[in-house]
């Protein structure tokens, strides 16, 4: 399977510029022979790191008709996989969408939630509590956010579910030590769980 990486200079704030960046990156995408799905990162519609932003109904308003936008306009025969904060019954997540032929298929909210340092997502988002299998193009696809595999037992406990592939949306500020982190991170799950792993970074 074709898979492409949707890593877009994105503006914190602008969903709608956003948005349109990423049915730019999806048309494009679409084009190219063989691609089957896409993926952007973490919080990609509101741009990174939205902060207090969240705390905006407005910008949940935007959400909503970004996703509607989205379905409309995407290629649909393109999976695309794209982050956002979304409310449901009182409570906001941080949540990874997938959507194909005009619909939103699956969505997964992030389960770990950092809040050390510079991270402050408790303040915000409440923890999901459900993993998220999706079958894309015959393929069962684990989809993950960020700190959720950071954590090997968690990471573990997703690649035991019978999946072919492991996805995860990620954002964060930006160190100098941290891709090699990553790697030697991501490396030693490969070996240990024998699952390939998509990582996209903002």
């Amino acid at each position: 399977m074709k898979v492409v990486m949707g890593q877009l200079n994105t503006f914190v704030g602008d969903v709608a510029g956003n948005t349109e960046k990423v049915i730019q990156a999806a048309q494009a995408t679409g084009a190219e022979e063989g691609a089957v799905l896409l993926v952007f990162p973490e919080l990609t519609l509101t741009g990174y790191p939205p902060e207090d932003l969240l705390m905006r109904d407005s910008l949940h308003l935007q959400i909503e008709i970004a996703l509607s936008v989205l379905a409309e306009k995407l290629p649909p025969e393109l999976y695309v996989i794209v982050g956002y904060p979304r409310c449901k019954d009182g409570r906001l997540f941080n949540a990874a969408g997938v959507i194909h032929n005009a619909t939103l298929i699956a969505e997964y909210y992030k389960q770990r939630l950092p809040n050390y340092q510079v991270f402050d997502e408790k303040r915000y988002f409440s923890e999901g509590d459900a993993p998220c299998v999706v079958d894309i193009a015959g393929m069962k696809v684990g989809i993950t956010i960020c700190e959720d595999i950071w954590n090997e037992d968690f990471t573990k406990e997703i690649c035991n579910q019978d999946i072919d592939l492991l996805i995860n949306l990620s954002a964060s500020p930006f160190t100098l030590d941290k891709k090699n982190l990553r790697e030697e991170m991501l490396c030693n799950y490969f070996a240990k769980f024998k699952k390939p792993i998509i990582y996209v970074n903002q």
